[in-house]
């Protein structure tokens, strides 16, 4: 019964992402779409990567803090960090489109005028795939790593393993600051550079609490799905549990519209 209802789970998902991909493409080829076909990719992939790298900032604050509530939720928060791949992938593919291709979104790039020419040692393409290429080296070589050490430390219970823990924990700490640092410049060339006319010193803080609030939101139903498919490991969330999760997303709730209003 419980493999039956993973398999449902898996069998779901897989008719998502063949839908999504069948539409995706209709929509490249429609020529009515295509002048914001490139927006719309960047916003589809945002939403996904809010979840993920919202879910390693979980793996790193779990790590950093000991907690240990958390832990029946980390390989929930570890599967949705190990996506950093894919879209790294993706958001190379839209770079590639946007600079090279005929694809208007950044007006920096294709409609320079005398302001974003002032900030052209910045906002040009080289540089801005260089950081966007720096962004996700960073996240995925990190995130796999935790990830690894998790998955060595359920296979092998020994010493070595058990000494990860720590190292894990230490590594955390300039982890979180170079993540906070990343999050907040990538907030900047994707998102708040689409219109360089207009910014803001708030938009990498607003665009963090947004990223924590969607990825706890994901970690959350995705643990209730699991725990009604009765997958392995899932039995032992408790109500507590989902009052943690609840407490976390009503606090970044009240920061995040905190932020939106400032």
């Amino acid at each position: 019964m419980k493999m039956k209802k993973a398999n449902q789970l898996t069998a779901i998902g897989m008719i998502l992402l063949v839908v999504g991909g069948i539409l995706s493409l209709l929509s490249f080829f429609s020529e009515s779409s295509h002048e914001s076909f490139a927006s719309h990719f960047l916003y589809g992939i945002s939403f996904v990567w809010t979840i993920s790298i919202g879910s390693f900032f979980f793996i790193l604050l779990h790590h950093l803090t000991g907690a240990v509530w958390s832990v029946v939720f980390r390989r929930i928060a570890e599967m949705y960090a190990s996506f950093m791949w894919w879209l790294f992938a993706l958001f190379l593919v839209l770079l590639l489109m946007i600079f090279f291709g005929n694809y208007d979104l950044y007006s920096w790039y294709s409609h320079p005028d005398a302001l974003t020419l002032k900030k052209s040692a910045f906002l040009n393409s080289n540089f801005f795939m260089l950081r966007t290429v720096f962004y996700f080296a960073v996240w995925t070589l990190a995130s796999s790593s935790y990830i690894k050490n998790s998955i060595n430390q359920d296979e092998h219970q020994d010493e070595k393993t058990l000494g990860l823990t720590p190292k894990m924990r230490a590594r955390s700490t300039w982890l979180m600051l170079l993540l906070a640092l990343t999050l907040s410049f990538a907030a900047f060339d994707w998102f708040m550079s689409i219109d360089a006319h207009w910014f803001s010193t708030l938009f990498g803080v607003y665009v963090f609490a947004g990223v924590v609030l969607t990825s706890l939101s994901a970690i959350t139903l995705a643990a209730i799905w699991l725990s009604k498919a009765d997958v392995d490991g899932m039995g032992l969330i408790r109500k507590e549990h989902y009052y943690s999760l609840g407490a976390l997303m009503f606090a970044f709730s009240c920061f995040w519209a905190y932020m939106w209003f400032s």
